[in-house]
């Protein structure tokens, strides 16, 4: 078993979560406090669902799709971030690409225990 830090999926996760952090800086007050530390509880949530579903094989299913939820619900605020104008859309644009990436991966492993 690879230590989590070292899959692809918990890098991309973690790079996600830093840019949303650094996304939060420049919003409004409002959209700061609420959308963003919600955002940023997310994806750390997100990041120890993929621990347990690394350190856990005989419920990684039940992780993934755990994952999968939070990770919808991450997706969906970033939108409605982007819509509100409070993230740039070079900004979204690096985020969405990363997003994509970790929904593949994240998939990817789902599937791999069918």
């Amino acid at each position: 078993m690879a230590l989590v830090q070292d899959l692809k999926v918990y890098k991309d996760m973690y790079s996600l979560l830093r840019l949303i952090l650094q996304a939060r800086k420049n919003f409004d007050k409002f959209y700061r406090y609420s959308f963003a530390e919600r955002m940023m509880m997310t994806a750390i949530d997100c990041c120890e669902l993929l621990q347990r579903a690394n350190s856990n094989k005989d419920y990684a299913v039940r992780y993934l799709n755990e994952f999968s939820v939070k990770f919808s619900s991450l997706r969906l605020m970033l939108t409605i971030c982007r819509d509100e104008r409070q993230i740039d859309k070079r900004e979204f644009s690096d985020i969405l690409k990363l997003a994509e990436s970790i929904g593949k991966q994240a998939t990817g492993w789902k599937n791999s225990f069918a």
